[in-house]
């Protein structure tokens, strides 16, 4: 069947202001479309295992954080626009060369951005996701965890501000995404500024203009404060997520649109953990961090790929006369 990806239900009191998506392509892109909204970029150039900070971890040494550098290859654009990407693994595994993020971080580079992808602290002895930590009272340890990843996180962004003469960064424009414990990461990040931590490039703001939850949640409180003035949030999410439940990234996106900021949503219905419509993500950071808008709704949900929904109900059966 065929997929249905029409379906957007917008919800706010302010109207949405016109963004102006027909601007036309730099002369160094290497294929039609616009910048940052579309992949324009064939070939990247890729900078490996930088060290972007320092942190003790979970064995009680002292960890190098590295990060890799994706660029589209031969581009001369004089300032450019940049994502933080951000791994998933429970806070557990994973790293930023696991073949399961390639295509998420590639995306980003051959949209324009200057792509910065980061390992962080793990914790080898934690269990596997949220409900084992809750039945074996360890809930404490995982928020640990994610506080490592956030200051780690952080690091990261203020090391890209001390180096964007380098890479021709606008420092307004660096944005974090990630994907799982990525997705809880990037919102950590995203309201968690007044809290930098230590993991390296201090003197440089940890602020990042915009953010992209795939797949991730976290507790306002517990794991993020929320205040006026945060950056423009959006989660995207699976409703049938069995990792990360939709409902657990529900009462932050309710706070913070609550608190006069920007929270929107790409949910499908027949999703679970994957990530999913890449477009979209960059469609969001066109709006909300390229082009901003003057006046804009507070919040939207982008309904996709609901084939249920597509699918008339059948009539009721009724009983032969």
């Amino acid at each position: 069947m065929r997929r249905w990806n029409g379906m957007k239900l917008r919800l706010g009191v302010a109207a949405l202001a016109a963004v102006a998506l027909g601007v036309g392509v730099t002369p160094h892109a290497q294929a039609a479309g616009t910048r940052y909204l579309d992949e324009v970029f064939t070939d990247l150039k890729v900078t490996s295992d930088l060290q972007y900070g320092q942190a003790v971890g979970a064995s009680g040494a002292m960890e190098n954080l590295l990060l890799d550098v994706i660029e589209p290859k031969g581009d001369k654009a004089p300032i450019r626009a940049a994502v933080v990407w951000v791994h998933g693994g429970y806070f557990v595994e994973g790293s930023k060369t696991v073949p399961w993020y390639k295509t998420a971080r590639e995306q980003f580079a051959r949209a324009g951005y200057v792509t910065f992808s980061i390992n962080y602290r793990l914790d080898p002895n934690l269990p596997y996701g949220a409900s084992e930590a809750v039945t074996q009272n360890r809930v404490d340890e995982l928020v640990a965890a994610t506080v490592n990843a956030q200051h780690d996180a952080q690091a990261a962004i203020r090391w890209v501000r001390a180096n964007a003469a380098k890479y021709r960064v606008d420092p307004e424009k660096i944005a974090i995404a990630g994907h799982s414990a990525g997705g809880i990461t990037a919102q950590m990040v995203a309201f968690n500024d007044h809290d930098p931590g230590s993991s390296g490039n201090p003197g440089y703001s940890s602020r990042v203009a915009a953010a992209v939850s795939s797949a991730g949640g976290s507790l306002p409180g517990r794991m993020v404060r929320i205040d006026t003035g945060e950056p423009p949030l959006l989660v995207s999410h699976g409703l049938a997520d069995d990792v990360v439940p939709y409902p657990a990234t529900v009462p932050t996106c309710a706070l913070t649109v609550a608190m006069t900021n920007v929270c929107e949503q790409v949910l499908d219905p027949d999703q679970k953990h994957p990530q999913f419509r890449f477009d979209l993500w960059r469609e969001f950071l066109y709006r909300r961090m390229i082009q901003k808008p003057v006046l804009s709704l507070p919040t939207s949900v982008t309904i996709v790929g609901a084939e249920s929904l597509a699918t008339p109900p059948s009539p009721p059966s009724l009983p032969l006369p």
